[in-house]
């Protein structure tokens, strides 16, 4: 018996380390980006899975799996099934693997706190402290003590998230628990914290201008009234109320001076919401005399000030939030995001695409210009990725948690807090309905924690398990044995996919030593495109630097090989089409081109790229046949533009495929070429109406050259270098062009 306890003391010493180490990772998952890139995903992939082993050897036949898991489960498998028949095979396995550590934290938080109010509220507030931290980085940021640019996007506050949208629905949930622990805690300094912190969440979310995140916050915040005991419900709807106002009060002071005047601000309203709380607390005032307050402060302000002051008190950034109708060009830009996954879902309905199918796709059925790598709902997302099967089982998944809590609150079995949790995860779930927000990994992981705890009740019977177990090991190994490795090639290529991408140049020196990381990262992760696209371009930089065809020829190979990686993805058949009319192989490079236009068609960068390789064929060998080529590239984007649905054109507003700059340059270069000196004159001023910085010189130039060659006096003043270098190209292209005669 003694040793039996023993055992047993010791396995739940054990359990309580895996259960701090769980929470550490929790805290730190979205301070680290989100975790949303790759490189940041591997090493929290490798910590999770290492515990889910430890508890899967601790608890051995203990273990009872619940719906929600075995469902998680099913959607890994419909995801490997995705990865078979993938556009983006790479991309398609990390999105395998990101369900296989879904599965990992739904199983944790289910095994470690499933049927422990105490533990799951550690878990709650281990949650609520990590987006806190992550919206006092903001503030420190928008006051200039940090970098600007890793907390804020486009003036709107994303904290550690980079993007603002999945931000705001994390500081919803944040603001909702907040709420709870607030009204539930008994000890006067936690409620002085958990004010604080509601004030300063509320004030970042504002500072958001997440119109889709407002449209779920203010349901949420009256469901969390109904959820409350009738005692506190007065002294949480006189504090909403109070720091909603200032808050949005604040917001507007904080968007207009973005210094160490911010934290004055914050200072300010966090005094006035404790003092207001002290009062109330010490009965010197009564909740209806806050609450009666705040409305009449919001009359006198929207009947007396408002009218008369809006220009100068309400920041722009802040009318966006009032800005909630199908007019609004990023709120139609939506729909047409759904119309368009819709449309690849009917002829990829059965498996789907794998994941990262829409951005390879979308380009393809667009309607008008976007460049969105995701579809900005987690259901089309799904639909697009894992078919029919992935989509039912998405669903299911949630409609199980929601018909639980229903069954739970009809037999009035559901405590407080599981009416908070099921709030959070409806509110997290309901707005990634309409955005990207479980693209973010710590999104996801927040969430499936807080399924974990809602299904943690309905659970398999014994005779189940063994077979559940061992799939999970297979999981488990798969996704522990892909992360170390795909973890250790980005170890390997870092050095060597930073410089080029800041230097764009590889010194001579280093091009072994990067040749010898890439081609490990390669070994490691040979499904990544990136890795043998990168490798080529240093063998092919390093074969210009020692004038070697050898190695020129090798990079070109290894350019090849990232194409067949990646045979949906118009970047690797660029990149193989740049460098070889760098090389002056023109005739080769224009298919990869062509390729390009048939992936995307409604973008420019196929047909600028194909055009500017006709004109410099036709310069080099003075073959006028290149021109029309040319010309006919040009004329397909006007027929691209003429199959443009009317309600869509508003989108194309200043950014047509005809009317683009290079394009234009292009076209105006070939009619000079052809002697066509009208037709090149009107290309050159339609370009020259939105030159870019590049492109400025040139244009200038060739219309200053083609004007002299009709024998009128130009119009225009050209940097004399960029003149000669147009009249020198003329003469090449009549040279060339006499020598074919």
């Amino acid at each position: 018996m003694k040793k039996k306890r023993h055992i047993k003391s010791k396995i739940q010493i054990k359990i309580k380390v895996i259960r701090c180490f769980f929470l550490i990772i929790l805290f730190l998952a979205p301070l680290n980006y989100g975790s949303f890139f790759e490189e940041k995903f591997w090493p929290l992939a490798v910590a999770i899975i290492l515990l889910l082993f430890c508890v899967l050897k601790k608890r051995g036949r203990e273990i009872n799996f619940t719906i929600p898991e075995f469902l998680l489960m099913l959607l890994c498998l419909s995801y490997f099934l995705s990865f078979l028949v993938a556009v983006s095979p790479h991309q398609a396995y990390v999105g395998f693997l990101k369900y296989i550590f879904y599965f990992a934290i739904c199983f944790l938080a289910g095994q470690l706190w499933g049927g422990d109010p105490k533990g799951q509220k550690k878990v709650l507030l281990t949650m609520l402290s990590a987006i806190t931290c992550g919206t006092i980085l903001t503030f420190l940021a928008q006051a200039n003590f940090l970098h600007r640019c890793n907390f804020l996007y486009k003036e709107r506050f994303c904290s550690t998230f980079q993007y603002p949208n999945a931000y705001a629905i994390m500081l919803v949930a944040t603001i909702l628990l907040t709420i709870y622990f607030y009204v539930v805690s008994t000890k006067k300094w936690a409620r002085g914290l958990l004010l604080t912190g509601w004030f300063l969440n509320t004030v970042a979310f504002y500072a958001t201008l997440s119109r889709g995140s407002l449209l779920v916050y203010l349901p949420a915040l009256f469901v969390l009234l109904l959820c409350l005991a009738k005692e506190y419900r007065r002294l949480a709807w006189g504090n909403l109320l109070l720091i909603n106002v200032l808050g949005l009060i604040s917001t507007n002071f904080i968007l207009q001076s973005p210094n160490v005047k911010t934290l004055f601000i914050l200072g300010g309203g966090i005094f006035l919401v404790l003092f207001l709380n002290f009062l109330l607390a010490q009965k010197f005032i009564r909740p209806s005399l806050v609450v009666g307050s705040v409305i009449g402060l919001l009359l006198v302000g929207r009947i007396i000030v408002a009218p008369y002051f809006t220009e100068q008190v309400l920041t722009p950034q802040l009318t966006r939030l009032a800005e909630i109708n199908l007019e609004t060009t990023t709120v139609g830009f939506r729909f047409y995001l759904y119309q368009d996954a819709w449309q690849i879902f009917q002829k990829h309905w059965l498996l789907g695409t794998g994941a990262d199918g829409w951005i390879v796709l979308c380009r393809y059925v667009q309607g008008h210009l976007y460049n969105s790598a995701y579809a900005h709902s987690s259901l089309f997302q799904t639909m697009v990725e894992s078919g029919l099967p992935g989509t039912l089982l998405f669903l299911g998944l949630f409609g199980f948690v929601l018909g639980q809590q229903i069954w739970r609150w009809k037999r009035q079995k559901s405590t407080a807090l599981e009416k908070v949790v099921f709030l959070v995860v409806s509110v997290i779930f309901l707005h990634s309905l309409i955005d990207l927000d479980l693209s973010f990994t710590a999104v996801a992981m927040y969430l499936f924690v807080l399924v974990g705890f809602l299904g943690s009740e309905y659970r398999f019977k014994p005779a189940d398990n063994q077979s559940l177990r061992f799939v999970s090991l297979i999981l488990a190994s798969v996704l522990f044995i892909s992360s170390l490795s795909m973890g250790l090639a980005c170890f390997y290529s870092y050095q060597a996919l930073a410089s080029l991408r800041i230097n764009q140049l590889v010194k001579l020196t280093m091009a072994p030593q990067y040749e010898q990381d890439l081609s490990r990262a390669q070994k490691l992760a040979p499904l990544n495109p990136l890795y043998a696209s990168h490798l080529g371009l240093i063998k092919i930089a390093k074969g210009f630097q020692q004038d070697s065809t050898t190695e020129i020829e090798e990079g070109l190979q290894h350019l090849e090989r990232a194409i067949a990686l990646a045979p949906y993805q118009y970047e690797t058949y660029v990149t193989k089409g740049v460098v070889l009319g760098q090389l002056k192989r023109y005739e080769e490079a224009i298919p990869y081109f062509e390729q390009v236009i048939t992936l995307m068609p409604m973008q420019n960068s196929g047909y600028q790229y194909a055009m500017e390789n006709y004109v410099q064929l036709a310069i080099a060998s003075g073959q006028k046949k290149h021109l029309d080529l040319a010309r006919q590239i040009y004329f397909r984007t006007v027929e691209q533009m003429q199959k443009v649905e009317p309600e869509r054109l508003a989108y194309w507003e200043g950014e047509k495929l005809n009317e683009a700059v290079f394009l234009n340059y292009y076209a105006g270069v070939v009619e000079c070429l052809e002697g066509e000196h009208e037709k090149a004159n009107a290309y050159f001023a339609l370009a020259l109406r939105e030159p870019s910085p590049v492109m400025y010189e040139e244009l200038r130039a060739w219309t200053v050259v083609n004007q002299e060659m009709q024998g009128l006096t130009p119009t225009l003043k050209a940097n004399p270098f960029y003149v000669k270098f147009a009249r020198d190209t003329m003469r090449k292209f009549r040279l060339n062009a006499e020598g074919q005669a």
